[in-house]
């Protein structure tokens, strides 16, 4: 089976990306909630860390995960790939 490996991984990249700026507008209007939210999640209590939005913050933290996404599902198509092939 042929996956197209550079698509696929535009697509995640692009997918992460859209996700990105999605849960930022969520920590932008309703800080507390998604604050809460994400304590939940890490199963963690709020005074173990102390977080800061910032623009800068925004843009390497968006652009990391877009960088990451990307390359974490090329190489799972690459490798898949080559498990495919036996």
């Amino acid at each position: 089976m042929t996956i197209d490996r550079l698509g696929v991984s535009l697509a995640a990249a692009l997918a992460s990306g859209v996700s990105w700026v999605v849960c930022t507008l969520i920590v932008w209007i309703a800080p507390s909630v998604s604050s809460q939210v994400m304590w939940d999640m890490l199963h963690m209590e709020p005074h173990q860390i102390d977080w800061q939005l910032d623009p800068a913050g925004i843009a390497i933290g968006g652009l990391a995960w877009i960088a990451l996404s990307f390359l974490l599902v090329w190489l799972s198509i690459f490798i898949y790939q080559l498990l495919d092939r036996s």
